[in-house]
């Protein structure tokens, strides 16, 4: 092939190559685009339902929460709302004239733009689901009688008043208005893109035609070159090298006979300079060569050649009878023969030189290995040091063979980790065993082709079923004959969980110093609403609104009761630490406890050990208790039972309170505790937060055990002073 056709299919791979990279950059590109916009306008239509939420009169919410509203035909409720409804929609709508809202209760109450025939059809498969389960949907409508059976994008939001929908409110675009705002984008994508692929092109197209230009005059340089003409220079040194190189072949050429014989000297030197010894004797075992290497080893005098190679070794005290250049003049080739000569380790190869099929001499080549010996006693005192290390190592350790990813072997800190022992993991992968993200790291190390990873996290699973938390990190220490490789892991999983337990804790301080901050200024204002009510309720001209009143007091006190549980959160609280005994509070509660326990169909049993006194805020303590039982009382989801137990554990006073429910979610476990996260329909979320800051201000721990058949909370106290210490 010649150059200039070689510089032409460059050209066309390379225009080829980046031609096809631009495409599919483009592709990539346009996807990304699109789905910008959806998101886009998704989140446009999420904010406008918000926005009519927000504007929805609250009059109408109210009527509508009332059951004999309720009881009213869809075209009464629409001669009776939509006017209103109307009237906020018109507002809004000015302001977005390319989407479709509207407001709904049963059915359709008010839409814009406005179409009164759309009232009368049935809601949307989305709205239907959106009242179902009670929370904002978005969906896509491949017909919506709003855009005359047009695709929409729609999003549709409940409005709740005490947990039940009494209304919602929708927004939509028609996916053409979508897919506008997409194209619109999607062409200065466009232009920026072809811009810059034909500035590349034009680039390229230069650089190519200069490399070509270059191959056509390199090319009839070498074709009419002779020894000792000037040229010019090549533009580019990689051609002014290869004609060099081409020069001198030539000269090579014509002075081949020469070579031939300097080529035989060269063989001869390099046999002298050679590191190796090497010797040559006839049938007779007389010296014929002997280059400088061996010299120095069995003698400098010049007189070897011609001597018998026998007796000189003979001399070196080495037995001549065995010798495998005896061996060799009689027909046995001999490998690597070990041989201590003037106190270093050699290794002799000898094989006898044949003549038309007769035995005339022999070689033998030697070869010094004493560094050798020394790097393999060295290999071997690191192996026993490393076999020590890994053997008596805390840190989790395991050989495993690539690229079968078998275990070879572990250390006693990994059966004591995982539980397994060293017969029950050799040979097996961790596949096998359950550590599936340990045999992903190893193959991405084979993979990768490179000596170590960095440390990775995972989770495994011990072979009882606990879970760890490990640190990993793989090396390669071996590559031939077996590439074998090494995990290396720390066992997290208590950090982990400390890292938890301080996450935890600042939650509370946050959501305590709040308490703190703004729960007195937040009770002041509503004390005096609640007294205003009262007494309005007490004139004769609002007694037709007397229960509105007793509602709005009732909701008012309810809020009171939740700023309260608020307060309990403030980690600034002043407690009153006075001496007792927790049996005494048990004790002195057990009665209200009962009557709950009665109340909601369950049992309770306490089981009271003898504890010894100390000092806490009885009222705080009480708190807790009356927190944790309740809690467990309303987990019951049929008839059950929960057990207060106390009893000492070394030097600390442990409280349990356990029940026999269904156990809580393991999603979430990681949450309790938190402020407002609460799995009750009617609850506030703040039970046992303030059970984990009445502990904390007591110096106390809450562990939580949870499973099928049941929960169990056990704080445990410190038993040899106060509690607050």
């Amino acid at each position: 092939m010649r150059p200039v056709s070689l510089a032409k299919r460059s050209y066309i791979l390379v225009t080829l190559l980046i031609t096809t990279l631009t495409l599919i950059l483009g592709y990539l590109e346009s996807n990304d685009i699109r789905q910008q916009t959806l998101k886009q306008h998704e989140l446009d239509l999420v904010k406008l339902v918000m926005q009519l939420e927000e504007y929805f009169p609250r009059s109408v919410e109210i009527a509508l929460a009332k059951e004999d509203i309720q009881a009213l035909s869809h075209r009464e409720h629409i001669a009776r709302f939509s006017p209103v409804l109307q009237a906020v929609l018109d507002e809004i709508g000015k302001q977005h004239p390319t989407y479709g809202i509207g407001y709904g209760g049963k059915q359709m109450l008010a839409a814009y733009p406005p179409k009164p025939e759309i009232l009368e059809l049935p809601l949307s498969e989305l709205a239907t689901r959106a009242l179902s389960y009670k929370q904002l949907q978005v969906g896509y409508n491949p017909k919506t009688n709003m855009w005359d059976g047009a695709p929409t994008l729609s999003v549709v939001n409940p409005h709740l008043v005490n947990g039940e929908v009494v209304a919602f409110s929708w927004a939509n675009v028609k996916l053409d208005h979508i897919n506008q705002a997409f194209l619109a984008a999607f062409r200065r994508h466009i232009i920026g893109l072809g811009s810059l692929w034909i500035m590349m092109m034009l680039g390229m197209h230069y650089s190519f035609r200069r490399i070509n230009r270059e191959l056509q005059r390199f090319h009839v340089h070498l074709r009419n070159y002779k020894s000792g003409e000037q040229i010019t220079a090549p533009a580019f040194s990689e051609m002014s090298a290869t004609l060099d190189t081409v020069a001198e072949l030539r000269f090579e050429l014509l002075n081949q006979a020469k070579a031939t014989a300097d080529a035989q000297h060269r063989l001869h030197a390099i046999l002298e300079q050679s590191p190796a010894g090497i010797i040559v004797v006839n049938r007779d075992g007389l010296i014929q060569m002997i280059n400088n290497t061996l010299k120095s080893v069995l003698g400098e005098n010049e007189q070897l050649i011609g001597s018998s190679y026998f007796d000189l070794i003979a001399s070196t005290g080495l037995d001549p009878n065995a010798s495998p250049l005896r061996w060799a003049l009689a027909g046995t080739t001999t490998r690597n023969s070990r041989q201590q000569i003037k106190g270093r380790d050699w290794v002799l190869n000898a094989t006898p030189l044949y003549q038309e099929e007769q035995i005339i001499g022999a070689v033998g080549i030697y070869q010094d290995i004493t560094d050798l010996v020394q790097i393999e006693q060295e290999r071997l005192e690191a192996l026993e040091r490393f076999q020590t290390v890994f053997s008596n190592s805390l840190a989790v350790m395991a050989i495993m063979q690539a690229p079968e990813m078998t275990y070879v072997d572990v250390n006693p800190a990994w059966e004591k980790t995982w539980g397994y022992t060293r017969e029950e993991a050799i040979g097996k992968t961790p596949y096998d065993l359950g550590f599936s993200d340990c045999q992903v790291e190893g193959e991405k190390l084979v993979e990768s082709r490179s000596d170590t990873t960095n440390p990775v996290e995972y989770i495994g699973h011990t072979k009882s079923g606990e879970k760890r938390t490990v640190l990993s990190q793989v090396t390669v220490i071996r590559e031939e004959p077996k590439k074998h490789i090494l995990y290396v892991l720390l066992d997290m999983t208590q950090i982990r969980q400390y890292e938890q337990e301080m996450a935890h804790l600042d939650r509370l301080n946050m959501v305590g110093e709040m308490a703190a901050g703004i729960g007195h200024e937040v009770r002041n204002p509503m004390t005096t609403v609640r007294g205003y009510l009262q007494l309005l309720q007490m004139k004769e001209e609002f007694t037709q609104y007397h229960t509105q009143f007793s509602t709005m007091i009732e909701e008012i006190d309810r809020a009171n009761s939740i700023i309260t549980e608020f307060l309990s959160l403030a980690k600034n609280k002043t407690v009153e630490m006075q001496p007792g005994n927790l049996n005494s509070v048990i004790r002195s509660i057990r009665p209200l406890l009962l009557a709950d326990a009665f109340r909601r169909g369950h049992e309770l049993c306490t089981k009271l050990g003898p504890i010894p006194d100390t000092e806490f805020d009885e009222k705080e303590i009480r708190q807790l208790i009356l927190n944790l039982v309740r809690n467990g009382l309303e987990a019951l989801d049929q008839k059950g039972e929960v057990v207060i137990s106390t009893y000492q554990k070394g030097e600390n006073i442990v409280l349990q309170v356990r029940d026999t429910g269904p156990g809580i979610a393991e999603e979430v476990l990681p949450k309790l505790g938190t402020p407002f996260v609460t799995t009750k329909d009617n609850g506030t979320g703040l039970g046992l937060p303030v059970c984990y800051r009445i502990a904390d201000r007591h110096g106390a721990k809450i562990d939580v055990a949870t499973g099928p058949d049941g929960t169990t909370f056990t704080v445990t106290f410190n038993a040899t002073g106060s509690m607050a210490d």
